[in-house]
């Protein structure tokens, strides 16, 4: 569990890059949570794996719908690493893995600022802040160099980055 607090009062946009190698299938599987202290509706960023190859995520308690995987080299079944980046810019939130993007979601109920007064847990949805964790929640597996910059990340640099051309830290 990490605080974050520091410089100014919200993002506008942002990027969090992972690596995440899962064990198992089935489940949900939660990568990251993010919740501000005053936030007892829920989580203000959250991204999760439902089943092997639908992605699921909140900005600011809104929902994204659903992202079924198409492309079945896709599908999280394999125990192997994957490379995953989620960005957001105000009504877009999207998501990339191994460097290809997945889905775009726009939503303009999406926030124009996220506060950065709050607390992310890797690999574990919060249900109140910094706690109210359910077994059935976890993220089984492994998650490794995950960084959080506060801009939004072009699809190139997603791509360098999954191709080690580019360290994201």
């Amino acid at each position: 569990m990490t605080t974050i607090s520091h410089g100014t009062d919200e993002w506008s946009e942002m990027s969090i890059s992972t690596w995440f190698y899962p064990i198992g299938s089935g489940g949900v599987r939660c990568i990251f949570s993010y919740m501000k202290e005053s936030n007892s509706a829920g989580n203000d960023i959250l991204l999760y794996i439902s089943n092997e190859n639908t992605f699921r995520g909140y900005v600011n308690d809104q929902n994204f719908e659903e992202s079924q995987l198409e492309d079945p080299s896709f599908y999280f079944n394999e125990t192997r690493w994957y490379h995953l980046v989620f960005t957001w810019r105000n009504d877009t939130a999207a998501i990339h893995v191994d460097g290809h993007l997945l889905h775009q979601w726009v939503n303009s109920q999406f926030p124009t600022g996220i506060s950065k007064k709050g607390i992310l847990v890797i690999g574990q949805d919060q249900d109140t802040y910094g706690g109210g964790f359910g077994l059935g929640d976890a993220f089984v597996g492994k998650l490794s160099d995950l960084v959080w910059l506060d801009r939004r990340l072009s699809d190139q640099e997603i791509k360098w980055i999954y191709e080690g051309k580019l360290n994201p830290g």
